[in-house]
């Protein structure tokens, strides 16, 4: 410790010495670093969360390559009457089906009025349309309704195309664009919801939906809301800092330099081509809370030191002496716990944890940078306001100096009891992410996904590829039979809502019919040409079989999955090579590897962090009670969501990322605190020093840290809500265990020598 305090206050000594050059190559740095702003690049598809190993992609690749990519191909439009007759709507579905069809890059279009059946007759392909255009002339309606009543009555069309009860129809147009062309598909999706608008008649309400529309959606939304929650978090925390040092000054001197690390970590991102996805977005608010607390901490050591009677000068060396060792360790415990997540599978989880770590470094390097050059110009006052806010900041620590003295054993079983209540709440946390649970039941977009799932099916499942090792046709009779089979029991499962296969194209009895003969006719033909190539290649030596289920989230989808491996085992032997893959599969596969990493990565950190933690602190009393009180607000965050209902997932799993290294920043400030004031020889009187001097800017950013993540609360997708929930709930606790908890148990550890000797209990830890 001495020798970094040495080196520490040197650099200091340096940069006071020769500031003018030293902030001159730190602008210049600042500049050069923010340009890369104009090279940061935006990905908020669901892209970044699928599987990315080669191992599992590779499958789905070459698969996608021959059939196409099925998955995210189409958009939907549900075409509901409103107050609108049986005629009128059908009347509507056709105009809205032309329309469709001439918005520039949908290469296909389906629907009732838009689409039609082959029917095979000595091998030559008739197509039969399910509601003919003559149907739909002036003065057809009687026989229009009659026809679309015969088609409710169980035929494939309902389910698929039309709602079981006639009141809703299915339009979807093909887009010709990959998953990962999120801009191309943009224009397309924008221009087919402004075209299908302004066509549709009165009396018709369109629900826009698909995978396509969600993540355009998704985009705006959590650039929105990330700018709001954004804006919204340094108004909250310039607010909150205001209230506890009741000085401008001070709140300016707190968030400039965070401020400058916050464009600084974008620009760096952009040198470092990691493009912004769905899971860093809130990198700003993150590097920006993070930031003030540190800078809080500092503050507070110089407004403590010019109270005292220093001059800013004194006062700035002091504050370096106080805060230096336990911002930089505090610092690196933090950047220990996000770099950890370099170990995930997910490359967006590791390029997460990579960015984080680059912000947090950088806020560090602004405060140790400007902090003290703006404290010696900038006059930031002593004396802290009388106000609401500072009153009960006494009163708090006041209150926690007298639990931790009066009552060690009362407040340690406490701990002790919440710490295992929250590990028997943990075993009922769900671990689940659904593909449209982010937005509230009443958001369009979630009522047109729920309507897409419980009446057509939904537009997410997985693909089937089934070849032969040996590279044979696949066309014979027994392979068909056996493709007969399984498709039936895959409809048959729970979670199924559609299966196809070129069966559903070909003859049912093909006897007298070569299936491949009619396959290259039915490729002929411009609206099939389409289900043909995504059910089976042009060398007739592959088959694929496209699966659609409902929203039914990670959980249930490893279930389908083993399920369906099931049905492979029995009806596909050694002659045939049977895989499940396509964009559905490494969506799920990427959000459990998610979880799973995120999972990984916290128990990474802690082994990265504690040893560090059990280094730094040195002497054991403070070790067992630093490592005793870090445990409940570790565990808080899970017990809180199991509690609550809240379901581990792409937002709520960062938290733990974040808990893990903020709550052993706090931590630290007070137990290097209560090493520097050993020489003290009664223990309360430790704790009544390190309290006064630590408490309140630990009181200070707590209050600052909750208002930021609460903020997130204005947010339209829950995750990120719940986040901001879970965070503010964690930091409470680790709070309350760090000036209250840990206290108390180094009350217990080590008993003060001054306590009369008849009193006096043997000491648990030597010094």
């Amino acid at each position: 410790m001495a020798g970094f305090q040495v080196i520490y206050r040197r650099a200091h000594d340096v940069a006071r010495r020769r500031s003018r050059p030293v902030m001159a190559a730190a602008a210049l740095l600042l500049v050069t670093v923010c340009f890369g702003l104009t090279r940061t690049t935006l990905d908020l598809s669901f892209q970044p969360l699928a599987a990315s190993s080669e191992a599992l992609t590779a499958p789905t690749r070459e698969f996608e390559a021959v059939f196409g990519q099925s998955s995210g191909a189409w958009i939907a439009v549900i075409v509901e009457a409103h107050g609108a007759s049986t005629a009128e709507l059908l009347h509507a579905l056709a105009k809205l089906t032309r329309s469709a069809g001439a918005v520039p890059g949908v290469s296909e279009v389906q629907s009732l009025t838009g689409f039609s059946l082959p029917v095979w007759d000595d091998g030559v392909p008739g197509f039969v349309e399910p509601l003919p255009d003559w149907l739909l002339e002036p003065g057809e309606e009687a026989e229009l309704e009659a026809q679309y009543r015969e088609l409710l009555d169980g035929t494939r069309f309902v389910g698929w195309l039309v709602s079981a009860d006639g009141s809703r129809l299915l339009l979807g147009a093909r887009i010709d664009l990959p998953l990962a062309d999120l801009d191309g598909r943009r224009v397309i999706v924008r221009e087919f919801k402004r075209r299908l608008e302004e066509a549709a008649p009165p009396g018709i309400r369109l629900h826009f939906g698909g995978v396509s529309v969600v993540e355009v959606a998704y985009e705006e939304l959590v650039l929105r809301d990330q700018l709001i929650a954004t804006a919204l978090t340094s108004v909250v925390l310039a607010v909150l800092l205001w209230w506890c040092f009741g000085n401008l000054r001070a709140v300016l001197v707190c968030l400039l330099p965070v401020t400058l690390a916050v464009p600084a970590t974008l620009g760096a991102m952009g040198w470092l081509e990691l493009p912004v996805t769905i899971i860093n977005t809130v990198i700003p608010a993150l590097v920006m809370v993070i930031g003030v607390a540190d800078a809080v901490h500092m503050v507070i050591a110089a407004r403590l030191a010019r109270a005292a009677g220093a001059n800013r000068h004194a006062s700035v060396t002091a504050m370096l002496d106080t805060t230096g060792r336990a911002c930089f360790f505090t610092t690196v415990t933090t950047l220990c716990g996000f770099l950890a997540l370099a170990v995930a599978e997910l490359e967006a989880v590791a390029s997460f944890g990579l960015c984080a770590a680059i912000g947090i470094l950088l806020a560090w390097l602004s405060n140790q940078l400007l902090l003290p050059w703006l404290l010696r110009r900038v006059d930031v006052g002593a004396a802290l306001p009388d106000n609401a806010v500072n009153r009960l900041v006494n009163r708090a620590l006041s209150l926690s100096l007298r639990l931790a003295e009066r009552r060690p054993r009362l407040i340690t079983a406490t701990g002790i009891a919440a710490t295992l209540a929250c590990c028997l709440a943990i075993p009922s946390l769900e671990v689940n992410q659904h593909f449209n649970e982010e937005l509230a039941d009443d958001h369009p977009l979630t009522r047109a996904q729920q309507l897409l799932d419980r009446d057509f099916g939904g537009f997410l499942g997985p693909e089937i590829s089934i070849r032969r090792p040996d590279g044979g046709e696949i066309l014979d009779a027994d392979s068909l039979t056996r493709l007969d089979h399984f498709v039936a029991d895959l409809r048959a499962l729970p979670h199924t809502s559609h299966a196809w296969s070129v069966r559903d194209l070909l003859p049912r009895q093909l006897s007298s019919v070569d299936p491949g003969t009619a396959l290259d006719a039915l490729r002929q033909h411009p609206q099939f040409a389409w289900q043909v190539r995504e059910l089976a290649d042009t060398g007739h030596r592959r088959l694929a079989v496209i699966v659609r289920t409902g929203d039914i989230g990670t959980r249930e989808a490893a279930r389908y999955r083993e399920q369906i491996e099931r049905l492979v085992e029995t009806h596909w032997n050694a002659n045939y090579d049977v895989q499940i893959v396509g964009q559905w599969w490494l969506a799920q596969r990427g959000m459990r590897l998610l979880l799973r990493d995120m999972l990984v990565s916290v128990a990474t950190a802690a082994l990265l962090v504690l040893p560090i933690l059990w280094l730094l602190i040195g002497e054991r009393c403070l070790r067992f009670a630093a490592i005793a009180a870090n445990l409940l607000p570790l565990l808080l965050p899970l017990a809180f969501m199991a509690v609550t209902g809240i379901t581990l997932r792409i937002g709520t799993a960062v938290v733990l990322v974040i808990a893990l290294g903020l709550v052993v920043d706090n931590t630290l400030h007070v137990v290097l605190g209560l090493r520097e004031v050993q020489h003290v020889k009664n223990v309360g009187e430790e704790i009544d020093r390190v309290l006064r001097a630590k408490g309140r800017a630990i009181l200070f950013t707590t209050l600052a840290l909750v208002g930021a993540f609460l903020s997130m609360l204005v947010n339209d997708l829950l995750a990120i809500r719940d986040m901001g929930l879970v965070a503010a709930v964690t930091f409470v606790g680790a709070m309350l265990a760090d000036i209250v908890l840990l206290p108390a148990i180094y009350v217990l550890l080590r008993p003060s020598q001054r306590t009369p000797a008849s009193l006096q209990r043997q000491p648990i830890c030597s010094q």
